[in-house]
């Protein structure tokens, strides 16, 4: 910064010497330090335990079948959340990917620049998960896995992705309740040092944890398969209601 001098006058005629600023660019290498300082500050504000798929996709004569195609529920919700989420919070956005003895290095490289918090696992003794796509002539799917699916729980997260501040969850509501269970056992459980960013200190209401942390957000999402009979819908209002229980 540089500064020049301005003399202003009183209803008495004295001078009155106010020092103006004037903003110097910093150099591109300084403002990159310091957006990477805030991304590892910010803290993980969104996780989806839905899967990750490579799908193949197939229609019709003569329309040709795509393959390798980034799927599952956790990918397009990790997606979702990273378009509201520019850099530098990109890194706001959590998510666990399984890569199988099959994964397309391709594919690895486009995940990698969205520049979220994924957890990328090598998992070598077993194939990708994938999933076979088929369209009819009315544009109706039909579904089925080809390789077998990996699904994420709670023993999933590192304690960084525990202490986010909402979590999307895609499943029945007796599995939801699982997993709200389970989640919020461990994030009771993390030490004092975990925060989910700078910023969260917790109001001392009930809801918060010994470590802190605020009351996480379930943002459930159910099975598109999930029929709407008397007990489903039981269940999913024990589900709602159970979301809403202090934490321990």
């Amino acid at each position: 910064m540089t500064a020049t001098e301005d003399p202003i006058l009183e209803e008495k005629k004295r001078p009155i010497v106010v020092t103006l600023e004037k903003m110097v660019p910093k150099p591109a290498i300084e403002v990159e330090a310091e957006t990477e300082l805030e991304a590892d500050q910010q803290g993980i504000d969104f996780v989806t335990l839905g899967m990750f798929i490579i799908d193949d996709i197939e229609y019709l004569p003569s329309t040709p079948p795509v393959k390798d195609i980034l799927g599952g529920a956790g990918t397009y919700s990790a997606l979702g959340a990273r378009l509201f989420s520019p850099p530098p919070r990109a890194g706001s956005v959590g998510w666990i990917v399984d890569k199988g003895s099959d994964f397309p290095p391709d594919l690895e490289t486009l995940i990698s620049s969205w520049g979220t918090s994924v957890l990328l696992r090598e998992t070598p003794e077993r194939l990708t998960t994938r999933g076979w796509n088929g369209y009819n002539g009315q544009q109706n799917r039909a579904f089925r896995y080809i390789t077998p699916k990996k699904r994420l729980t709670a023993e999933d997260l590192t304690p960084e992705l525990l202490a986010s501040r909402t979590f999307h969850l895609i499943c029945s509501p007796q599995r939801c309740r699982e997993l709200v269970l389970e989640i919020k056992d461990k994030r009771a459980d993390l030490p004092t040092s975990i925060s989910s960013g700078p910023e969260k200190v917790h109001d001392g209401g009930e809801d918060a944890t010994g470590n802190q942390l605020p009351k996480p957000i379930f943002i459930w999402e159910p099975v598109p398969d999930l029929s709407p009979t008397t007990p489903s819908l039981q269940a999913s209002w024990a589900t709602m209601d159970l979301t809403r229980r202090p934490e321990r």
